[in-house]
């Protein structure tokens, strides 16, 4: 009888000690499921934190980069020189292979000098234009077209500018013989004026893009 009571005893303390470890086992299981839930959890937010942080370096690039160009169509209002407001925008490009493309379609001379004010225009063609008649083997009205168009582009005062610079290039860009020689200087200043515009507009809808983009 005391053997079977002890064999009983040893029976029911190895059934416990077995519980014990099952308990133990159970708990470990799930501090370690607590444990990788946590882990994940931290991974996400980390995750989380450093989109936040690109997207933060993203807009602050754009916002700087919006500045320089400000700065660069200030500088060519002014008549400044271009060079250090250009390579300041380059800068801010970085591996903006785009933006980097466009601010290298700004003619080198522009950089260098500036613009020259919209009058200038005027006055180096009227110059030009009594040479230009004499030589012309074109109709005479192609020349005074033209003059008519930078009349009314340079003037300030002007409600409506029906002339246009990029139309008296277009027409003089049509003339042939003496004329065209005696304003191929002229044309090619011009030229270089709408090349600059047509880069600004070209950087300008480049920005408004990115800006969509980032926000």
């Amino acid at each position: 009888a005391a053997s079977a009571v002890e064999t009983a005893d040893l029976r029911r303390t190895m059934a416990e000690d077995a519980e014990e470890k099952s308990q133990v086992r159970v708990g470990e299981l799930s501090h370690f499921q607590t444990l990788k839930e946590t882990q994940r959890k931290v991974a996400a937010l980390a995750e989380r934190i450093e989109r936040t942080r690109r997207v933060f370096e993203e807009v602050l690039l754009h916002q700087e980069r919006q500045r320089a160009f400000l700065h660069l169509q200030q500088a060519a209002l002014h008549g400044e020189t271009l060079q250090e407001a250009t390579t300041a925008l380059q800068r801010k490009a970085g591996d903006d292979v785009i933006l980097q493309h466009l601010l290298g379609k700004i003619p080198a001379s522009v950089r260098e000098k500036g613009l020259p004010p919209t009058v200038h225009y005027l006055t180096e063609f009227e110059a030009l234009r009594p040479e230009a008649r004499a030589a012309s083997s074109d109709p005479l009205v192609q020349i005074e077209r033209m003059g008519v168009c930078l009349s009314e582009w340079a003037s300030e005062g002007s409600v409506r500018r029906r002339g246009d610079l990029r139309q008296a290039y277009a027409i003089g860009s049509q003339l042939e013989g003496g004329s065209r020689a005696v304003l191929a200087d002229w044309l090619a200043e011009v030229k270089e004026r709408l090349d600059f515009e047509t880069a600004m507009r070209e950087i300008q809808l480049h920005l408004e893009r990115e800006a969509t983009y980032v926000n």
